[in-house]
C-alpha cells in the first residue's frame, strides 16, 4: 500500500511574482469606494476562486490536508456597470403630477334653464275720477269692487260677520251636555266656555272675539287676563276662588250667531234720568247716560255683547242674558239688578233699557 501525501509545490520566483500582484490587484479592487457604497447585492459573476499559500511549518514541509479543496472566498467586487447603476428610478417611473382644472358651475347634463318671458302688463282699471272705495251697508267693510282680491276678500268678511262665525262640525259635535245651558225647538242651543273648558273651545272663542271687538272697535282683552280666576267672597270660605270671564255662545246650525262675555264685578252706578228739551218744547231721550256719584253692590257685568247682522232683533241677545243670569254664579240665579253693562254703545243702551223694562235705574261699571 501506498501512502500518499499532499504537499505544497516548492515556489519559484516566477510563481512568487504572480501571487504578489494578484494580490495587489484584489486589494485595490477592494478599495474601491464606489462599489460597496452603491450595491451590497454580490452577484455570480464576481466570485472567483482563490488559491492561497499551501501552510508550512517551521522545517519547511508541507502540512497534509484533505483532499477536498477549501470553500471559495466570496469577493465583494462588482461590475463597473453594476457599480454605476443609480438607486434613483428613472423619471419615467416617477408619478407626474397633474393640473387640476376648476370645477363648473354647470355639467353638460344639466338642464339649460330657460330664462323667463317678460309678462306683458293690461292695465284693467281706469282712473276717470269716480269712486274707487265702495263701503258694504249690512257689513260695513270698505273695498274696491274693480278688484278681484278685495271682491273676494269682501265676500268671506261678509259671510262671517252677517251669516255668522263659522265654528266647524267638529266643534259643535263635540259640545257635551254640561256645557249647554239653554235649547231651541230649532236645534240652536247656547253654551258657556270657562276656565276650565278645554283649550280648543276657548282658541274658539278667542277667534270669535277678535271679530267682535273689530266690528264694535272695543279694545281687546289680554288672553292670559281672559282665562283667570278671582277670589269669591264668600263668608264661609275665604280661600273660595271663581272664574272671572264666561263666554256664552248662541249657536244656530254650525256657525255662531250671537256671544256674550261676562265679568265678575263687585260694584257698578246706578244710570240717572237724562232728557233734552226739543225746538217744540217736546222732551227727547240722549244718547249720552249720567250715572251717580255712589256705587252700588253688584255681581255680574256684561263686557262684550254681540249678534249677527241678520240674527239680530230676533231676540237673541235677551236669551243670552237671561241664561247668564241662571249660570253665571253655580247654585243660584243672579238677580237683574245685580247686573250691570260695561259702558254701552248706543245700541247697548238700548238693548238695556228694553231688557231692564225702564229708561234709568240700571247700572254701569267701569273695566
Amino acid at each position: 500500500m501506498v501512502k500518499r501525501t499532499y504537499s505544497r509545490r516548492s515556489q519559484t520566483p516566477q510563481t512568487r511574482l504572480e501571487e504578489q500582484s494578484a494580490k495587489r490587484r484584489r486589494v485595490e479592487s477592494s478599495s474601491d469606494p464606489i462599489s460597496p457604497a452603491l450595491s451590497p447585492i454580490i452577484s455570480s459573476d464576481t466570485i472567483e476562486p482563490l488559491s492561497t499559500p499551501t501552510p508550512t511549518n517551521r522545517h519547511g514541509t508541507l502540512h497534509s490536508s484533505p483532499p477536498s479543496s477549501p470553500p471559495p472566498i466570496v469577493s465583494s467586487t462588482l461590475k463597473q456597470s453594476e457599480a454605476l447603476e443609480p438607486l434613483i428610478p428613472p423619471p419615467r417611473f416617477l408619478p407626474t403630477a397633474t393640473r387640476k382644472e376648476p370645477l363648473k358651475e354647470s355639467t353638460g347634463n344639466a338642464r339649460k334653464i330657460k330664462p323667463l318671458r317678460q309678462q306683458k302688463l293690461t292695465q284693467l282699471t281706469l282712473d276717470l275720477g269716480q269712486k274707487t272705495q265702495k263701503k258694504c251697508q249690512i257689513c260695513g267693510m270698505e273695498y274696491r269692487p274693480s278688484s278681484p282680491e278685495d271682491a273676494a276678500l269682501h265676500k268671506k268678511y261678509h259671510a262671517q260677520n252677517v251669516g255668522g262665525i263659522d265654528l266647524g262640525k267638529k266643534f259643535v259635535d263635540s259640545i257635551f251636555v254640561g256645557q249647554k245651558v239653554w235649547t231651541g225647538s230649532a236645534g240652536e242651543m247656547i253654551i258657556v266656555v270657562n276656565r276650565s273648558a278645554e283649550a280648543r273651545k276657548r282658541r274658539v272663542v278667542e277667534s270669535v272675539l277678535d271679530v267682535v271687538e273689530k266690528e264694535l272697535g272695543g279694545v281687546g282683552i289680554d288672553r292670559e287676563e281672559l282665562w283667570t280666576e278671582l277670589s269669591a267672597t264668600s263668608e264661609t270660605d275665604a280661600t273660595a276662588k271663581c272664574d272671572r270671564y264666561k263666554a256664552y255662545l248662541y249657536i244656530r246650525g254650525y256657525k255662531c250667531v250671537g256671544v256674550c262675555l261676562t265679568e265678575r264685578i263687585r260694584s257698578a252706578y246706578e244710570v240717572l234720568v237724562t232728557t233734552t228739551r226739543g225746538e217744540k218744547g217736546t222732551s227727547s231721550r240722549s244718547s249720552s247716560i249720567t250715572v251717580s256719584e255712589e256705587s252700588k253692590a253688584a255681581t255680574m257685568g256684561i263686557s262684550r255683547i254681540w249678534t249677527s247682522t241678520f240674527a239680530r232683533r230676533s231676540g237673541i241677545a235677551r236669551k243670552m242674558l237671561d241664561a247668564a243670569l241662571d249660570n253665571f254664579v253655580y247654585g243660584m240665579k243672579v238677580s237683574k239688578d245685580m247686573a250691570a253693562f260695561s259702558q254701552p254703545t248706543e245700541s247697548g243702551g238700548n238693548l238695556a233699557r228694553s231688557w231692564f223694562g225702564r229708561e234709568s235705574g240700571w247700572l254701569v261699571y267701569n273695566e
